[in-house]
């Protein structure tokens, strides 16, 4: 009897071994197929494919998305982006305002202010995220100088008034008389 028991003890420990072996056997085929990645390559697909989501409770962030406040009182806000264009309006200090474009130099931001495409000069603002924003290309050219000169003056570049028509005076002190 103490036969059977030894014979019953071997088989076991020789099953035990056989399933050990068995279970080695089998990870030693699986451990060159790639269920899951590694690896530089698959590690910096995995960290490119989707960023991660933010929290649920948080706010909306500012990040990426371009604006400016006035950071001076009374600036200036202009029909196009140089000072040769005409004034419109002015900003105060404190307002913020969240721009639709910017010049090739980014130094004027284009924005909508009272329903129309204007402009403002960036040194008077603080501004974020501006290079996220496109450049304007289409601009057209500004307005021609007002005339300022007063009725019924001539410009400054034209000639002196002709002293053979009548009504006008000869420019300068009066020459010699006329020869016979």
């Amino acid at each position: 009897m103490q036969e059977n028991k030894t014979s019953a003890r071997t088989k076991a420990l020789l099953l035990a071994l056989i399933s050990l072996a068995a279970l080695a056997l089998l990870a030693g085929l699986f451990s060159g197929l790639d269920f899951l990645p590694s690896g530089e390559d698959n590690n910096r697909t995995i960290n490119e494919q989707v960023p991660p989501p933010p929290p649920p409770d948080a706010p909306a962030s500012a990040a990426n998305n371009p604006g400016f406040t006035v950071n001076q009182d009374n600036v200036e806000v202009r029909s196009g982006p140089s000072t040769e264009y005409p004034p419109i309006g002015h900003l105060s200090r404190g307002q913020t305002f969240t721009p639709n474009g910017q010049t090739p130099g980014g130094d004027w931001l284009q924005f909508s202010w009272d329903g129309m495409d204007s402009w403002v000069h960036t040194r008077q603002l603080i501004v974020t995220d501006a290079d996220q924003l496109p450049v304007v290309r289409d601009i057209p050219p500004p307005p021609p100088p007002a005339d300022t000169s007063l009725p019924g003056s001539s410009p400054p570049d034209s000639p002196p008034p002709d002293s053979s028509t009548p009504g006008s005076s000869p420019s300068g002190p009066p020459g010699p008389p006329p020869s016979e």
